[in-house]
């Protein structure tokens, strides 16, 4: 499943989506958290990647709800 094989690929760049989900909304830890990860995925040798899996996810849910 394309979902699966996004979140292995953010643990191999180290970011941890279930920190990120259950980080509280209040205060700067979800922010800190979203802030790093996205320092992370913008950086060119991770961004071609990440915007493939968000392609993918993205192609599965509009010929799903199509």
């Amino acid at each position: 499943m394309a979902i699966n094989e996004l979140i292995v690929y953010l643990n191999s760049v180290v970011i941890d989506l279930t920190e990120i989900v259950s980080a509280p909304a209040d205060g700067f830890a979800k922010l800190t958290l979203l802030d790093n990860a996205s320092e992370i995925l913008l950086e060119p040798k991770n961004k071609q990647e990440f915007t493939s899996y968000l392609r993918q996810i993205n192609r599965i849910f509009q010929s799903h709800y199509a």
